[in-house]
């Protein structure tokens, strides 16, 4: 891996508002119970764990410069493209202060099962007004990859441990994706 290419791996997203997940959701709605990690009892932490290999126009649709951020989460990148995992949560649990104090552990694993990567309490949502009720928002932080030359073709696998600190939840995510030579 290429501490080069590193560089941009961890990445601050410090936007805000509602995101649409896909074509089926729009700003400020609820997605399905089916779609997250576990049912939501109110306002219990879900999320839900999506790859791109756009992740430009993921964070213009965030921004709202588009009609909705695209959701569909990729399985498979060529050597040299980035993919960006990006965490969408809702139900943070508010403090005394009305804040979620929220974080995600980033772990990407080798084909082998070796840690390729991992970044630990990463920004989810700390000290940030706890959104309203069942409202999706996207991670203040997010990882992305790009497959080096010298880095092993196959299945790679991307899991997110998501902590909500407040009330001691924990989600435990993952997705898979192929690395291919093209």
């Amino acid at each position: 891996m290429n501490t080069s290419r590193l560089s941009w791996m961890l990445m601050a997203g410090l936007l805000c508002g509602s995101l649409a997940l896909g074509n089926s959701l729009s700003r400020g709605t609820t997605a399905p119970d089916a779609q997250w990690s576990e049912p939501r009892a109110k306002p219990t932490l879900s999320a839900v764990l999506t790859l791109s290999d756009q992740p430009e126009e993921v964070l213009r649709g965030w921004a709202g410069q588009t009609a909705s951020a695209p959701g569909r989460s990729v399985d498979s990148i060529g050597r040299g493209k980035p993919i960006v995992a990006f965490v969408y949560f809702t139900g943070c649990r508010a403090d005394a202060s009305g804040l979620c104090n929220a974080s995600a552990d980033f772990t990407i694993l080798r084909p082998d099962g070796s840690v390729y990567e991992s970044f630990s309490d990463r920004d989810l949502w700390k000290g940030k007004p706890a959104p309203p009720g069942g409202t999706l928002r996207l991670s203040a932080e997010y990882v992305g990859v790009i497959i080096e030359p010298d880095d092993p073709l196959g299945r790679y696998e991307v899991r997110v441990s998501v902590h909500d600190l407040n009330d001691g939840t924990t989600l435990e995510l993952k997705q898979a994706f192929t690395a291919t030579g093209r």
